[in-house]
């Protein structure tokens, strides 16, 4: 059968079916009776022709043919999935994996063609720089001071320690730093002290020795350390002994 050969000497040849002559044989090897024996007549197929013709009456569906992303969900390379990402396809879409959920693909990811998201392949960026916490992504809100680049922009959002003296000024000002670690100079971590009264000077934070009758508040208490003088006649007095 599909051989070319009249074996049985009855003029004709028995055929397989490629109803639409795309060169697939239809799935169920129907058999069909030729007038000739060479096989190679419309809607006929040898044994030698491929089988797995999932549709026979369409010449763009066979095993050979690019599944394409169309609204109709038709399995064009009939291998029982329809618009699934086998390649050549026409009209997919390049999705990202999604690990945490943020609906931000990770920027290590090199994504694959899909005609839909499916479960592993979600989103269609990979603007991620940490997909294992969803509260990290490109419109995350900075948090300033942890040493953590929430919106993915390699940089961080520190407090300001102007002097670098480990207090800073208060609890809202902050700078922008080129890494993460807000450990260079002029930054301060979250975790670092507020209520510097002058962050200009070095030598004036909370719990610095005050320095006695200098009009200077060395430890930002909002007082000064003075000499007595009781009499007011700008001497101070004289300590016994000396």
């Amino acid at each position: 059968m599909g051989d070319g050969v009249d074996s049985n000497c009855d003029g004709g040849e028995s055929c397989y079916t490629d109803a639409d002559n795309d060169g697939y044989r239809d799935s169920a090897s129907t058999v069909l009776t030729s007038s000739d024996t060479d096989c190679n007549d419309s809607g006929e197929a040898t044994s030698s022709d491929l089988t797995g013709d999932c549709n026979d009456a369409n010449s763009a569906i066979s095993p050979g043919d690019p599944e394409i992303c169309d609204s109709s969900n038709t399995d064009e390379d009939c291998d029982g999935k329809a618009d699934n990402d086998d390649l050549p396809s026409t009209g997919t879409t390049r999705y990202y994996k999604d690990a945490d959920g943020d609906l931000y693909g990770a920027t290590s990811d090199t994504g694959a063609l899909r005609c839909d998201a499916d479960t592993t392949y979600k989103v269609t960026n990979n603007t991620d720089c940490n997909d294992s916490n969803s509260s990290i992504n490109t419109a995350a809100t900075e948090i300033a001071g942890d040493k953590v680049d929430q919106n993915c922009n390699n940089t961080e959002t520190c407090y300001k320690d102007s002097d670098n003296d480990g207090y800073r000024p208060d609890t809202t000002s902050t700078v922008s730093s080129s890494d993460t670690d807000c450990d260079d100079s002029g930054e301060a971590k979250s975790s670092e002290p507020t209520t510097d009264c002058d962050d200009t000077n070095a030598s004036r934070y909370p719990g610095n020795t005050e320095i006695t009758g200098d009009s200077v508040d060395q430890d930002c208490d909002l007082k000064e350390v003075c000499f007595i003088d009781v009499d007011n006649d700008n001497y101070t007095a004289v300590r016994p002994g000396r």
